[in-house]
Order: structure tokens, then C-alpha cells, then sequence
């Protein structure tokens, strides 16, 4: 089973095709086709799906990033890999996108070094500055996470601490086009998934 993933579909720019990527720092060396599915290879290891004409089976209404899939969307998918005797996704634990609490803000060189809360622990992230306030409520995207331009959240070093979360605009949510961080509601809750909407379909 593959616990980590991200899945990718628009009509638009790439055509009925689900993209299913398990890795985003291993080159891709080789294709298998099995009818609607090619299996993506780096060596002999297995690093994502395309699934073709995928609208035959199921209708995706998300353009681009798919943040949390329910449960009936991977039994989906998996019917389709199994009957092709793939190995199959386990159900996303997570979005990766939490809801967080500005606590502290630091200049550092041209950006600001932000502090935030997410309940169970703090993470920081660096931003330009003059964007947000202390006590904002933002959406923070945690290291490993996906981000909608195909971009992986890593930890990096900055002067003042390591980086570990990328505070999110309304476009990187799927919100609007804007490229303002989006600012959660006041009743918004520290620590929660912002995409977690449990069992239904948010295809």
C-alpha cells in the first residue's frame, strides 16, 4: 500500500488524466502501459500513476490539486489498480494544510520570520513583510506536503531558525486567483485540517 502520494487532475491543461505522484525528488526513467493506466518507473521503483479517462469512471469536479480525497474517491482508484494487480493507496491520513495561529513575528533581511501555532506544537515559516499580524489565523502547508504548483514543502535553514511550513495565499488553497494569504474566520480552530470534511466526496 502507499501512504504517500498526491493527486493531480485538470481538464483544461492536461487532459482526462488523474495523476498520481509518489514522489517528488525521483526522476522518472521509464513508462508501463496497461490499457488506461501507465505506471510511471525511476529504476524499478513504481513512482506514480497516470490514469486515462479517468471521467468514464468517475467525475472530478476539483481543477488542479486534489487536497484530501474521500475514502469512496480511493476505493475508486484502488478498484481500478487492483484490476490491474497494482499496488493500491491507502487512505490519506491528512491534508497537510493545518489551520494556525501567528505568535510571533521577527524581520529577518527582505522577509519576516513567523512563528505559529498549530495546537500540538509551533512551526515557522518566513513571509514578505507587512502581510499579516499576530493572532491572524492562517492555513499553513507542513513539511512533505503538496503544494497546488507541484512544489514539496521541505525544511530548510534561515538565520534565525529552521523553516518548517509554508503559509498559504487563496490561489495555493483553490480559493480565488488572488495571491493574498488567506486569513482564516475567527471560529477557524488551531490544529484542525483545514480540507477535513471526513467521509463525503470533496471530488
Amino acid at each position: 500500500m502507499i501512504d504517500k502520494y498526491c493527486l493531480y487532475y485538470s481538464y483544461k491543461s492536461i487532459g482526462d488524466v488523474l495523476l498520481i505522484n509518489f514522489s517528488d525528488d525521483l526522476p522518472m526513467s521509464a513508462t508501463q502501459r496497461f490499457h488506461d493506466i501507465e505506471v510511471i518507473y525511476h529504476d524499478d521503483q513504481i513512482i506514480g500513476y497516470n490514469i486515462f479517462n479517468i471521467s468514464k469512471i468517475i467525475k472530478i469536479k476539483t481543477k488542479g490539486l486534489i487536497y484530501l480525497p474521500s475514502h469512496l474517491f480511493i476505493d475508486v482508484i484502488n478498484s481500478i489498480l487492483s484490476n490491474a494487480k497494482l499496488p493500491l493507496l491507502n487512505y490519506p491520513a491528512s491534508s497537510g494544510y493545518v489551520i494556525g495561529q501567528i505568535k510571533s513575528i521577527q524581520p529577518e533581511d527582505h522577509n519576516d520570520f513567523i512563528n505559529i501555532d498549530i495546537s500540538d506544537k509551533r512551526v515557522t515559516a518566513t513571509l514578505q513583510k507587512d502581510t499579516i499580524a499576530v493572532g491572524d489565523k492562517v492555513v499553513v502547508a507542513l513539511v512533505g506536503t503538496s503544494l497546488s504548483n507541484g512544489q514539496v514543502v521541505h525544511a530548510e535553514k534561515s538565520r534565525l531558525g529552521m523553516i518548517n511550513s509554508h503559509i498559504c495565499t487563496f490561489i495555493e488553497l483553490n480559493l480565488s486567483e488572488s495571491q493574498n494569504i488567506y486569513i482564516v474566520d475567527e471560529d477557524g480552530v488551531i490544529g484542525n485540517d483545514f480540507f477535513q470534511i471526513g467521509e463525503e466526496e470533496n471530488e
